[in-house]
């Protein structure tokens, strides 16, 4: 959080006091959301690690980290087999899991 703030005060300091305020805001809510996300992550991953042979999740930047999600998917027995960027700034990622067979 602390390297956060140092990002923002470097972006903001160059805008109008509105466009910092803006800055400021975003930011605020981005991290907001992404501590949401993360506490609802055990629910989600139960729900899309169900035991199906194949899911995706999507990752970007109020979703739980990508290492976030693909620990909770190796817990419940899924590995990444897949991965795809589907913005153009590389921000979004469609991650595709497999079921590891039981040994």
């Amino acid at each position: 959080m602390e390297s956060l703030l140092v990002l923002l005060a470097l972006i903001a300091i160059p805008l109008s006091p509105v466009g910092a305020a803006v800055v400021v805001l975003v930011v605020l809510m981005t991290d907001r959301a992404r501590r949401q996300a993360l506490r609802e992550a055990p629910a989600l991953f139960d729900e899309v690690f169900d035991g199906r042979e194949k899911a995706e999740i999507t990752v970007h930047h109020t979703s739980a980290p990508r290492e976030v999600v693909e620990q909770g998917a190796r817990e419940r027995g899924y590995r990444l087999v897949s991965e795809s960027s589907p913005s153009s700034s590389g921000a979004v990622h469609r991650l595709v899991f497999e079921r590891v067979p039981p040994v």
